[in-house]
């Protein structure tokens, strides 16, 4: 058998993205996110005896808007009060301080336009670690918005505000049909590990960030993605092989927006501690 991927899989398993918004989309539109999405990721976590990881958006917990944009998510106080409560099953990771830069849903590194000014980068990554430290939250890892980052430049003031690693893929790929288009492109961008922090790398589900509804369909697309076996994943890499080592898995807040979702994740997380327990 082709090996494909190497699974590191040890405290991390799988990551919701996006916490703390108020809607599926971080400019506030698309669905409205209900909170009960953060009891269904915490159920995921009891059921499975596992600390379930959270990157959170800190301008959604601005409670005395530092960073002067008024997006305070009016459930936050709900929110922290469950993520307080529940501190053995819940860790909180930076993802940043808004998810917005111009049009994109970026904020360190735009694909459009390449890099991003570093006192941008600086300014956004102090304000968010302030807002988190002013709700006793202190995250120690960071997840870059749209997996898009500035190689030894981002990394580097994430160092300086107290992140100790970062967590990113190891590529970005481009959509389907500009891939056939062009196979010679197959990615948006590529990233080497950090030479500053630690790097967790990471691997998604398939599943677009606001998929609220499963399927067989696309749970059997989800298995796949956890696989990553030869020859699907040549479709799902779109290379032989990883280069890097796989930390964890990540989806995103929004897709728990569903009660049955519960029954999907939890097959999920059956799936990557299957992955563990073969090491």
């Amino acid at each position: 058998m082709i090996n494909t991927v190497n699974f590191n899989i040890k405290s991390n398993i799988l990551v919701f993205d996006d916490g703390g918004m108020t809607h599926s989309n971080p400019d506030g539109t698309g669905f409205k996110i209900d909170i009960k999405v953060y009891d269904r990721m915490l159920l995921l976590a009891k059921k499975n005896d596992i600390k379930i990881q959270i990157a959170c958006n800190a301008v959604f917990f601005d409670v005395d808007n530092i960073a002067g944009l008024n997006l305070l998510n009016p459930e936050c106080d709900k929110i922290l009060k469950l993520f307080d409560d529940n501190r053995s099953y819940i860790e909180i990771w930076n993802h940043g301080l808004n998810h917005r830069y111009k049009n994109e849903c970026i904020e360190f590194f735009s694909y459009k336009d390449g890099p991003i000014s570093y006192d941008y980068q600086k300014e956004h990554l102090k304000l968010s670690q302030d807002i988190f430290k002013k709700n006793n939250i202190l995250p120690t890892v960071f997840v870059p918005p749209g997996h898009a980052w500035e190689q030894n430049v981002t990394d580097k003031i994430a160092k300086e505000q107290g992140i100790t690693a970062i967590a990113i893929r190891e590529f970005e790929k481009t959509s389907f049909k500009a891939w056939i288009k062009n196979p010679g492109k197959p990615y948006k961008m590529t990233w080497e590990k950090s030479q500053s922090i630690n790097t967790f790398f990471r691997l998604g589900l398939g599943i677009a960030f606001d998929r609220v509804h499963f399927d067989k369909k696309v749970k059997y697309k989800m298995s796949n993605y956890v696989a990553n076996r030869f020859p699907q994943s040549l479709l799902i890499n779109r290379k032989l092989r990883l280069k890097y080592p796989v930390d964890h898995f990540f989806a995103h807040i929004q897709n728990l927006q569903d009660p049955n979702s519960v029954d999907y994740f939890d097959d999920v997380i059956k799936q990557i501690k299957g992955l563990k327990n073969k090491e």
